[in-house]
């Protein structure tokens, strides 16, 4: 029982490992093996977990064979490049229309900044004073007749504290550096991605391309198929993971993937 035990776990890893080299049906072969012995050993848990395995493969080969295989014809390809191009214009058209929204964005800070200075200006109690010209007969009779000390003592509480002017100087000061920082590093953050696509060869944009266009329709497939969007998710995942690391760190996008895929995975 051992030994068999021992053959069924060989060939799940045979399984995986085939899956990691996207022979699928090599895959499906060595999973249906293990399927069998573990069956016979009464492993309930593990007959599940491969019968999900078996499921997902299904998904995924039919999925490879609507799209074709992998060595596209040359006039296909062409007008995939073309497509992919004109799909890079307009994302590299989107960027600019954000950039052109967060410029806009930091005016309209700028000009509320303005706005509420001159709102504090307006209501500041000085001012007020000031303003109250008709009744100031009266005031002075009435100042008269109140000691100096008191006087004093009503106009230094109607005066805001120097403390409290510079705390919301310094909240405000703060507020508009953080705005400012996070307009910077989405800028730069921006800028970072143009110019890695810049330098990239034409295959691995067309690929990195590609895995966007999967993951939009992936999105609006969730809430209608989930069955069509976790096979479009794992061939993202497949896409990702066969771009170098060395050219193109996606370390972050394979992490989203896989807890998309995890997620869909425990919907089903």
């Amino acid at each position: 029982m051992l030994n068999s035990e021992a053959e069924a776990e060989r060939l799940e890893k045979n399984a995986k490992e085939e899956m990691k080299n996207r022979n699928y049906e090599l895959a499906q072969k060595h999973f249906e093996e293990a399927k069998f012995i573990y069956e016979q050993l009464k492993f309930s848990g593990k007959v599940l977990f491969i019968k999900k395995q078996l499921v997902q493969l299904k998904r995924v080969i039919e999925y490879e064979k609507q799209k074709g295989s992998i060595k596209t014809p040359f006039v296909e390809r062409k007008k995939l490049d073309e497509e992919v191009v004109d799909q890079q214009k307009v994302h590299m058209l989107k960027k600019m229309e954000e950039i052109k929204t967060m410029q806009m964005n930091e005016r309209d800070l700028l000009e509320a900044e303005k706005r509420r200075a001159k709102l504090r200006s307006k209501i500041d109690p000085r001012e007020k004073l000031e303003q109250r010209e008709p009744i100031k007969d009266v005031k002075i009779e009435i100042h008269e007749k109140l000691p100096q000390k008191k006087l004093l003592k009503k106009e230094e509480k109607a005066k805001p504290s120097k403390l409290e002017s510079l705390k919301i100087q310094g909240a405000e000061k703060q507020f508009q550096k953080r705005v400012n920082e996070i307009l910077a590093e989405k800028k730069q953050e921006e800028q970072r991605e143009l110019d890695t696509l810049k330098t990239l060869p034409m295959e691995l944009k067309f690929m990195i391309e590609k895995a966007k266009m999967l993951k939009q329709k992936a999105e609006k497939d969730v809430n209608i198929n989930i069955e069509r969007a976790l096979g479009r998710y794992q061939y993202i995942l497949e896409l990702y993971n066969s771009i170098p690391k060395d050219k193109v760190d996606l370390t972050n996008e394979i992490s989203q993937i896989e807890n998309k895929i995890a997620e869909l995975e425990a919907k089903m």
